[in-house]
C-alpha cells in the first residue's frame, strides 16, 4: 500500500513539473471519460415523383445533427452520395421536420434538399428540391440501416484534429449569381484554441477572420466553439466532425456584419 501512493505520489509530482499542470490533466482526465456518442439510426427506401427509387440512411446525434447517404437505385453508378442536415422542430405544435442537403463528390457541390416530416408509422413525406425544380418524395418504407456504415458524427476534439490547418467548402450554381458558396480554414492553435477564416458567398457575403476581430482565437470545447465578433454583435456556434463541420447562428437579431440573407449557417465539407 505504502510502495502504491508513493508512485502516485512521484507521478503526480512529473506531471506537475512538466508543464502539464492541474488544469491540462485535468482536461485529460475529462477526455479519457467521455461517454459514447450518442446516434439514432434511420432507413428508408422511397421514391422521388414515385418514379425514381432511393435508399436513404443517416444518424442523428443529441445536437438534432443529421449525415448519411442516399442511393439513387436505378442509376447506372449507385453510387451513394452524401446527405447532411438537421431537424427543425416546429415551435407551435412540436413536429419535427428533416431537412437534408446532398453534397456531390469531393467538391461538395450542392446538388438539392429535402424536406420531409414522419407519420405514426414512421414514414417520411416532403419534397425534394433545388434552385431549378422540385420533386415530391416519399419514404414509404422502413429499412435495416446498412452493416458497415454510420459514424459521420463522431466529433473531434483536440487529441484527432491535428496541428496543420484544414480547409472545408461546399458550392453550388445559381441560375443569375453564378457559382455560390462558401469556404472556412480551422486551424488547432496551443491544442485548445481555433483560429479561422471563414467566407460565405450564400447569397450575399458574410466574412469572419478571428485575427482581424483582436486576434481573439476560439477556445474548443470538446468539438465545439462559439464566438462573438463583437464588431457587429454576431455570434456563432462551431460544430467539428472528421469529414466536415456545421455552423449556426446564436445571434437573435439580424446582424449588421453581412449582407442581406447570408450567415455562418450550414454545413461545409473538408476538402
Amino acid at each position: 500500500m505504502k510502495k502504491t501512493l508513493h508512485i502516485a505520489v512521484v507521478a503526480t509530482m512529473i506531471l506537475a513539473l512538466s508543464g502539464l499542470g492541474n488544469k491540462a490533466f485535468a482536461q485529460f482526465l475529462h477526455q479519457k471519460k467521455e461517454a459514447p456518442i450518442h446516434v439514432e439510426k434511420y432507413a428508408w427506401t422511397g421514391s422521388l415523383d414515385s418514379v425514381t427509387p432511393i435508399f436513404i440512411w443517416f444518424e442523428r446525434n443529441d445536437d438534432n445533427l443529421l449525415a448519411g447517404e442516399i442511393v439513387y437505385t436505378k442509376s447506372q453508378t449507385k453510387s451513394p452520395v452524401r446527405v447532411l442536415g438537421q431537424v427543425i422542430v416546429n415551435p407551435n405544435n412540436g413536429v419535427e421536420e428533416f431537412r437534408l442537403s446532398e453534397f456531390l463528390g469531393r467538391r461538395a457541390e450542392k446538388t438539392g434538399t429535402m424536406y420531409f416530416t414522419l407519420d405514426s408509422a414512421g414514414r417520411g413525406q416532403g419534397i425534394w428540391k433545388n434552385i431549378d425544380t422540385s420533386h415530391s418524395l416519399a419514404l414509404d418504407q422502413v429499412a435495416a440501416f446498412p452493416a458497415g456504415k454510420g459514424g459521420l458524427l463522431q466529433p473531434e476534439n483536440y487529441t484527432t484534429i491535428g496541428t496543420k490547418p484544414i480547409y472545408y467548402s461546399y458550392y453550388y450554381y445559381h441560375p443569375y449569381k453564378g457559382t455560390l458558396g462558401g469556404e472556412a480554414t480551422l486551424e488547432l492553435m496551443e491544442h485548445k484554441y481555433i483560429k479561422f477564416q471563414i467566407t460565405i458567398r450564400d447569397p450575399n457575403i458574410a466574412e469572419g477572420d478571428d485575427e482581424l476581430d483582436y486576434h481573439r482565437h476560439a477556445p474548443l470545447v470538446g468539438n465545439k466553439f462559439i464566438y462573438h465578433m463583437r464588431g457587429c454583435d454576431y455570434m456563432f456556434e462551431c460544430h467539428i466532425f472528421h469529414d466536415f463541420i456545421f455552423l449556426k447562428t446564436l445571434t437573435d437579431r439580424p446582424s449588421e456584419c453581412f449582407g442581406v440573407g447570408s450567415s455562418f449557417d450550414g454545413f461545409l465539407i473538408k476538402r
